[in-house]
């Protein structure tokens, strides 16, 4: 039997026990009464099961852990002539502390600390590759000139725990004592914090658009931050003050007098970073209870605005770039008795100053006659331009610094201090500004039919979306829009692979003229509809769940067709048709905290992507995929190799446990 056909069957039958528990549970367990109640609270603070209380004081305990296994298959590139198949295990473990003071004295807690600490990883050793999870890193391969040469490797010997959040919170009422009869609050520490549905701002920290340039790494805990919070008028309107610092570059002297600069043309002579280089974010919002009538229901607003100043990004060549921009928007939620809709538009506002850089560096490469190793420069050649220079002691530092050899004019101009050489045709690249003017917008709507126990959905979502804003190194509007450590993946329709996932390596546009792909898996050149539905029978089986749903994409920004035979863009426009992401949710209660779920989504390819098949996709979005300096893939690879885009059907699959204490 071979590995596929294997894997294809332990899906089935993790399926399979999954509906038959659940049937199993249906006819031999006694009659229970149902219990929604959610254990691990949404917010820090609720009671939780193990409270221990000394006078004003009290301390609760609680947590929860997950183990899931998953099988996917074609998820990255719908291309099932490549190994696009993974199968793993894995866990997560959090632990969370509250001790609060002053409930008693007060009415509310005056003072509380929340600690939540995570330990989560995939089960078994990655040999071969840099364990992206907590524990062991290694071994991985030392690769130099396309030659492996040993490994290395970097080993606590035992699995990490972090803190997820840790913050501290105090009333200022209390503090300094005035009327309790408008509450406020100060808070700091790692928390996570978000405006609307999380689209314009998330909680993700980290999880930003690496292909704009902006900061991009993610970090599995809360970002480090400040919080305003209060009431204005009570039970109606209420405020958040927000301030977070993504990034700082000012905690040492090795920082501030860092010479990453000297890349960039207007700093040749002073190249240290200097101060204020941090990456810092304000942003407030009201949540207003607009309404709140039987005869009309409840109808909530929630306005918010935040401005994001990031210096020293990267978009070539760390520090190169700098963003000061933000969203404004607003997200609604109104309910009247069965039926229930809400939304969120946001807009971006600002931009991105990309400053002028001279692209010149150093690498090694083998010289290609007699297999010795050379270092050359990256953007000077010989008069042909076919062969890289070389380095040499006497040039070294004249052709890369020197301010007499780097401009604009001097791209492909021979050298001043060696008629021997000439620059490369992109060698400067000229300082242009990308003003963001993106936009979004999702509204969905459900109904709930009480005798039938269903409750059904639609959904609708648009995000503007444009060409890579690197492309043309020129000043222009990106119209693409931005979100910020964003991961949403639907409120009352969910998305598993397109939203939530996001396997699926989706292409920016290509415009006139050029011939990669970039990909940018945001919520962003995006059109989506999709209907689902929720059935909660009425079973002996505790909080039994099943929810399938149907979700059709289309890309926002139109791009080039490509020819399957050159595999270069055709004067005419694809499909903007992604296609339909069919998911099936289930879950269930074993025992009281205990759930067993599984989801399975299937991915049936539109258009689009056979009007793309075998495009020249950019080497980057492959190697951000393997992650191994053993892999050696070039463009005619992508094309003769067949890695790259295609049209498969993909598959998804996932199952486990999860216990709340």
């Amino acid at each position: 039997m071979s590995q596929p056909t294997k894997n294809m069957l332990l899906s089935a039958l993790s399926m399979a026990l999954v509906f038959s528990t659940s049937m199993y549970a249906a006819t031999n367990k006694p009659t229970e009464t149902d219990n929604n109640e959610e254990i691990m609270p949404a917010t820090a603070g609720a009671k939780l099961p193990i409270i221990i209380k000394k006078g004003d004081c009290e301390l609760t305990i609680g947590g929860k852990t997950k183990i899931e296994s998953f099988w996917q298959r074609n998820v990255y590139l719908l291309n099932q002539a490549i190994p696009d198949e993974q199968v793993y295990i894995k866990h997560t473990l959090d632990l969370m502390f509250d001790f609060a003071y002053g409930q008693e004295r007060y009415g509310y807690k005056a003072a509380e600390f929340f600690l939540a600490i995570r330990n989560k990883g995939n089960w078994g050793r990655q040999t071969g590759f840099a364990d992206r999870e907590s524990g062991p890193v290694g071994p991985s391969s030392v690769k130099l000139a396309k030659t492996i040469f040993g490994s290395h490797s970097h080993t606590t010997g035992k699995p990490l725990m972090w803190a997820k959040e840790a913050w501290l919170q105090f009333g200022l009422n209390a503090a300094f004592g005035t009327s309790d009869k408008h509450l406020h609050f100060f808070k700091l520490g790692y928390f996570p914090f978000e405006m609307g549905r999380g689209i314009a701002l998330g909680s993700v920290y980290g999880l930003n658009k690496e292909g704009l340039g902006l900061y991009s790494y993610v970090e599995d805990k809360g970002a480090p931050g400040v919080l305003l919070t209060g009431t204005l008028i009570k039970d109606i309107l209420t405020y958040d003050l927000y301030y977070s610092c993504f990034e700082n570059r000012s905690k040492s002297l090795s920082d501030t007098l860092n010479i990453d600069k000297r890349h960039i043309l207007a700093r040749r002579n002073t190249p240290w970073r200097g101060v204020d280089k941090n990456d810092d974010l304000v942003g407030g919002r009201l949540k207003w209870k607009a309404l709140n009538d039987t005869k009309v229901g409840t109808l909530e607003l929630e306005p918010y605005v935040f401005y994001n100043a990031a210096s020293d990004q990267l978009v070539e060549i760390a520090p190169d770039s700098k963003a000061n921009w933000g969203s404004y928007g607003c997200a609604v939620e109104h309910t009247y008795k069965n039926f229930e809709w809400g939304g969120d538009i946001a807009a971006n506002y600002g931009g991105q100053d990309v400053f002028a850089i001279d692209r010149n560096s150093f690498k090694i490469i083998n010289d290609g006659t007699t297999g010795t190793l050379v270092e050359t420069y990256t953007k000077v050649t010989d008069l042909s331009g076919k062969n890289l220079a070389r380095v040499t002691t006497a040039e070294r530092s004249d052709i890369v610094f020197s301010t007499a050899n780097v401009s604009v004019a001097q791209n492909g101009a021979v050298l001043i201090g060696d008629p021997t050489l000439k620059n490369a045709a992109d060698r400067v690249r000229p300082c242009y500004r990308n003003d963001f003017g993106g936009w979004m917008a999702v509204i969905d709507a459900a109904y709930k039919f009480d005798n039938l126990n269903l409750k059904v959905a639609a959904t609708y979502g648009y995000a503007s979306g444009d060409i890579s804003p690197h492309e043309i190194e020129k000043d222009k509007t990106y119209k693409g829009f931005v979100g910020l450590h964003e991961i949403y993946s639907g409120k009352r329709v969910r998305s598993i692979l397109i939203l939530d996932e996001r396997f699926l390596m989706r292409p920016v546009s290509l415009d006139d003229g050029f011939t990669d792909f970039d990909t940018d898996m945001t919520f962003s050149d995006l059109q989506q509809f999709g209907f689902g539905a929720i059935w909660t029978p009425k079973t002996r089986v505790r909080n039994l769940s099943i929810n399938p749903n149907a979700i059709f994409f289309w890309k926002a920004h139109a791009t080039k067709k490509i020819s399957p035979i050159t595999g270069k863009p055709l004067p005419c426009d694809a499909s903007k048709y992604m296609g339909c992401e069919l998911n099936l949710l289930t879950k269930c209660s074993l025992l009281k905290d205990l759930t067993l779920f599984g989801n399975f989504a299937v991915f049936l390819p539109g258009a689009l992507f056979r009007d793309i098949t075998g495009s020249p996709l950019n080497i980057k979005g492959l190697m951000d995929i393997t992650d191994d300096p053993r892999n050696d893939i070039t463009n005619a690879d992508i094309k003769t190799l067949g890695f790259g885009i295609a049209a498969d059907t993909a598959y998804y699959f996932n199952a486990g446990l999860e216990y709340k204490f």
